[in-house]
């Protein structure tokens, strides 16, 4: 019974991997089974405990207690928080999808089978990303201030050019440290091509400034002469940028310009604000809208948030500030903990020149590194960790990071 549970959770996986780049609807149900499929091994192995032992053979012990750690600090908050809103509670249950991923994919063979469904869906979400662009490009080209069209394909476009630029790194992660056919490295340049101009064409600023550091990472572990050749690239590239997207590169930097930028700026101002105000706990969610629609009609910002924004003052457009105001300053010190120290030191540990199963190890260790910065600096004016697609897409790195310390261990 046990090895039938197995091999459904695996398919289930692969079902998973699937959706990623593709559909937020058979994302969350598979994501959902899984989570069922975990809880009932567990539940009919109560007394053996074999189930459980061999769940914790799977776990790196640092990770996994510092993430439930993480995850029932956040609950525990929730609850004391709570004011009749579950949207944070299916968040925290949504995280809980490491645990079943990481007992259902635990070889190589199966690492790479679950790789392999990822960049399906990655590319069937840039050719369906680039057919919607075919489709309205007149609206595309159309620019309006703050209105403006943005290529997208099965969600938001914000999420969409963060868990894209994702993709593109592990695509050049690929490209870099695999060994790959004359044949297969066109293909994979063509796949480039193609990502890139959906990331400009999408128009996300985040994206942008996110994915090149990123980039540069992965192109200074290559060689000096990548790093190199990046640098030109974007140089010479942006000269040639038509105006509809030059003009939104240029506000990265012209922020004052765009109302957009300027919005975010008067979050980041609400948000410290409310800190300062409850900084142990955070604030309930209807306290804290009462609170910001004072504190920004006192300060002249609200005409202009309800203008170009609406009178929904609690998003943040800042993970880090969003978790402090939402949970306090403890829970906030625990998430850089784990954030920034604990996953770049389990992601340095890992050692390229090992064999049997860590034959990908260089290519997964190095995108998994690249794609953290990516995330991380995303997360300066996006609110990545609290959103469906972007918790998966965290979750599935984090079991990259955990499979690959797992082997290392097994081989001392």
């Amino acid at each position: 019974m046990y090895r039938k549970i197995e091999k459904l959770g695996f398919i289930v996986s692969i079902i998973f991997g699937l959706s990623i780049f593709t559909s937020k609807a058979i994302q969350n149900l598979s994501g959902s089974l899984l989570l069922l499929l975990m809880f009932i091994m567990l539940m009919m192995n109560v007394k053996e405990k074999k189930v459980w032992n061999n769940l914790k053979s799977k776990c790196d012990k640092e990770i996994s207690i510092g993430f439930l750690v993480l995850l029932l600090l956040t609950f525990i908050v929730f609850i004391i928080n709570f004011d009749g809103k579950t949207s944070m509670a299916r968040d925290i249950t949504r995280y809980l999808t490491f645990f079943p991923l990481i007992y259902f994919i635990d070889t190589e063979a199966k690492i790479k089978k679950f790789l392999t469904a990822l960049g399906a869906s990655g590319v069937i979400s840039l050719l369906a990303a680039l057919g919607v662009f075919i489709k309205n490009y007149n609206e595309w080209n159309k620019t309006d201030g703050i209105v403006f069209y943005r290529v997208t394909f099965g969600m938001d476009p914000l999420a969409y050019a963060g868990v894209i630029s994702i993709f593109m790194i592990f695509i050049f992660s690929f490209l870099f440290f695999m060994k790959t056919t004359t044949k297969e490295k066109m293909l994979l340049v063509l796949l480039i091509c193609l990502g890139i101009f959906i990331l400009l064409v999408n128009r996300g600023k985040t994206a942008y400034v996110s994915f090149i550091p990123a980039l540069a990472y992965l192109c200074m572990i290559k060689s000096k002469k990548a790093l190199l050749m990046l640098l030109l690239a974007c140089l010479v590239g942006f000269q040639f940028l038509p105006t509809q997207i030059k003009q939104r590169a240029t506000y990265i930097v012209n922020y004052e310009k765009d109302p957009s930028s300027i919005l975010r700026t008067y979050f980041w101002q609400g948000a410290i604000a409310s800190i300062k105000e409850k900084p142990l706990l955070g604030f309930k969610s209807s306290e804290r809208q009462k609170f910001l629609e004072e504190y920004y009609t006192k300060t002249g910002k609200k005409e202009y948030i309800n203008k170009y924004f609406g009178d929904d003052y609690l998003e943040v457009h800042n993970t880090y500030l969003q978790y402090w105001v939402q949970f306090g300053s403890i829970v906030f010190l625990y998430l850089c903990f784990f954030l920034f120290v604990l996953i770049p030191k389990k992601i340095w540990n890992i050692k390229e020149n090992m064999h049997g199963e860590y034959t990908i190890t260089k290519f997964l260790k190095h995108g998994v590194a690249a794609a953290f910065i990516s995330y991380y600096i995303s997360g300066l004016t996006e609110t990545t960790i609290l959103k469906q697609v972007t918790i998966y897409v965290f979750v599935i790195l984090l079991m990259f990071v955990n499979y690959m310390s797992v082997k290392k261990k097994a081989f001392k």
